[in-house]
């Protein structure tokens, strides 16, 4: 996690997060009304869930807050997907500089990828932040 600094609640969250799950964390963001997100790797976010999201479930009730968890990938384009999953991204545009970045969905997913009270974009510009060095994210209806 080069570059990225956690603060001591984040660091008790992804202890207990980690011996829940079994998994290693390689971020854990706070969003302001308290909800977690945790970025595992992407070969172990089935590990992470657990069946039927057992192992989920099991640490949102312990902790008495919603959790999120993103799949993290080395390839951007894949990881800027897993951060907009369900919404349907059909493409992806990066400036030359790689500080803005503009994501299509397809037709009718632009709220799903927003999320409520736009919170999934909010998720996605801090953790592209943290990752990437991005500074804008923008969503935008696919016409293709």
């Amino acid at each position: 996690m080069k570059g990225i600094k956690l603060g001591p609640e984040e660091m008790k969250f992804i202890t207990l997060f980690e011996g829940v799950t079994q998994t290693k964390v390689r971020d854990c963001v706070m969003g302001e009304d308290g909800e977690l997100t945790f970025v595992v790797n992407q070969a172990e976010l089935g590990k992470c869930l657990g069946r039927g999201g057992g192992n989920l479930k099991r640490f949102a009730k312990i902790i008495g807050r919603p959790i999120h968890v993103v799949g993290y990938s080395e390839d951007f384009q894949e990881f800027v997907k897993n951060l907009f999953y369900p919404a349907e991204v059909t493409r992806i545009l990066r400036s030359d500089d790689g500080k803005t970045v503009t994501v299509e969905v397809r037709f009718g997913s632009k709220g799903l990828a927003l999320g409520e009270g736009k919170k999934r974009l909010a998720r996605a510009k801090k953790l592209l932040a943290r990752f990437h060095g991005v500074r804008e994210v923008m969503v935008r209806t696919s016409h293709l």
